[in-house]
C-alpha cells in the first residue's frame, strides 16, 4: 500500500517540505511523506541520511525549521515534546531511555498520566482519589509489563535488565501514554535475534489494535516482515517510496544504499 495513493482523510502524520540544517549543514532537505491510518511506514537509508532527524523534528526533539508537520488534522510543528506526546504520537529512541535505578514497574507508573486528579489540594484534602488513582496506574503497569513478557521482572531495576528487555521496557512504557501513533527509532539495534523475533510479534500486535508504527530500522528483513510501504533516504532527501520489493529495484537505491 503505497500512502500516495491513499485519500487525505485516511492520512494520520503528514509531514511536507522538512528540512533542518546543523550549523549551516542540511541535515534534512524538503523532505515529505504521509503515513496512512493503521499502517507500518518504515524509513530506511544509510548513515547519515538523516532518518533519525526526521523523527526528531517530528517528535518535537528538534526545533522544526522548516516545513509542516500535520497529525490528526492538526498542525504540530514547533509543539513541545509533551504537547505532542499528549495528543497520542509517541517516540522511542534509538539508545534505551529508562531510569536506570527504578524498578521495571517504577519506569511505567513515572509516565502515566494524572489528569484530573487536580493540585496539591486533591493530594492534602482527597488522599482516597490519590490512592485510587495509584492502583489503577499500577494494574495497567502490571498488564503491560504482561504483554510484553516483563511481569517477572516487574522488581528489577532498569539497569538489570537485558538489552532486549530494555527495549521490550520501552515499547511498554510508550503504551502507558496510550498513542495512537508510535515512532520507533532503531528498536532492533543491538538485541539478539531471538528478542527480534519477539520485538517483531510484538510490533505486529500493536498494529492489529489499531496503532499506526513509523519506524527507522536498519535490519531490512524486518522492515520488509513488517512494513505496509517505506520511504528511502539518502542524502537529507526522499529517495524513493514504495514497497520493499519495488525500492529494490530502483537503481538510485541500490547504488545509495542497498549495494
Amino acid at each position: 500500500m503505497n500512502t500516495a495513493d491513499v485519500a487525505s482523510s485516511d492520512v494520520i502524520l503528514d509531514v511536507s517540505g522538512l528540512a533542518h540544517s546543523f550549523d549551516g549543514v542540511r541535515a534534512v532537505d524538503s523532505v515529505s511523506f504521509g503515513v496512512a491510518r493503521g499502517s507500518i511506514l518504515g524509513v530506511i537509508g544509510p548513515n547519515g541520511a538523516g532518518k533519525s532527524t526526521v523523527i526528531d523534528v517530528i517528535s518535537g526533539m528538534l526545533r522544526l525549521q522548516h516545513g509542516t508537520v500535520r497529525f490528526e488534522g492538526h498542525d504540530i510543528g514547533g509543539w513541545a515534546p509533551h504537547r505532542i506526546a499528549n495528543r497520542g504520537l509517541i517516540r522511542t529512541f534509538q539508545v534505551s531511555t529508562g531510569f536506570a535505578r527504578l524498578t521495571a514497574l517504577e519506569n511505567l507508573l513515572v509516565v502515566t498520566q494524572r489528569d484530573g486528579l487536580g493540585g496539591f489540594a486533591t493530594w492534602l484534602f482527597k488522599p482516597g482519589a490519590i490512592g485510587a488513582w495509584e492502583a489503577s496506574a499500577t494494574d495497567d503497569a502490571m498488564a503491560a509489563l504482561e504483554e510484553f513478557g516483563l511481569a517477572k521482572q516487574w522488581r528489577s531495576y532498569a539497569e538489570e535488565l537485558s538489552g532486549g528487555q530494555k527495549r521490550l521496557l520501552e515499547l511498554a512504557r510508550a503504551m502507558m501514554l496510550h498513542p495512537t501513533c508510535l515512532l520507533l527509532d532503531e528498536p532492533t539495534a543491538g538485541v539478539s535475534p531471538v528478542v527480534i523475533e519477539e520485538l517483531i510479534e510484538r510490533i505486529k500486535s500493536l498494529r492489529e489494535r489499531g496503532i499506526t508504527i513509523v519506524i527507522v530500522e536498519h535490519n531490512l528483513d524486518v522492515v520488509e516482515r513488517l512494513c505496509d510501504d517505506v520511504v528511502v533516504l539518502a542524502e537529507g532527501r526522499v529517495l524513493a517510496r514504495g514497497g520493499m520489493a519495488q525500492v529494490r529495484q530502483i537503481r538510485e537505491v541500490v547504488d545509495a544504499y542497498l549495494g
